[in-house]
């Protein structure tokens, strides 16, 4: 069975609990690893066949603190045989909404990953409607 690892930063708790829910989605398909962003090294995204960041926006489109080191180690790294997907949480108040996702893509493209799917983006609550969006992005990991 292959590897997907799920590194995530959560300040509030939303995204951690988007970041377990995805893993349960997902466990039927891959073996899965739930890593907090401030406990994640590159040997944890090197062992996973696929990627999984998630981060939470903050400010005017920043990523969540804790995401940054991995984000910057993201600059090191060859992942050219990876496959990776986003996600995160924000407000759609704001102009750069859900903006922590564009940054994650592009730092692993940079890094070599290949996408495998659009970021997925939920819009301040947890619900079950987007519970429900989650489970459908998941099904094309």
């Amino acid at each position: 069975m292959e590897k997907a690892v799920i590194v995530y930063g959560s300040v509030t708790g939303l995204t951690e609990e988007i970041a377990c829910t995805l893993s349960k989605v997902i466990e039927d398909k891959y073996d899965t690893k739930v890593i907090d962003a401030m406990d994640a090294g590159p040997q944890d995204l090197q062992e996973a066949d696929i990627i999984l960041l998630g981060s939470s926006t903050w400010g005017v489109g920043d990523l969540e603190v804790d995401m940054v080191p991995l984000n910057d180690s993201l600059q090191d790294m060859d992942l050219k045989s990876k496959r990776a997907a986003v996600f995160g949480l924000g407000d759609s108040a704001y102009k750069k909404f859900c903006y922590a996702v564009i940054t994650l893509e592009k730092s692993l493209k940079s890094a070599g990953a290949q996408l495998i799917q659009k970021g997925y983006r939920c819009d301040k609550y947890f619900d079950d409607e987007a519970k429900s969006k989650l489970k459908e992005w998941a099904t094309a990991l």
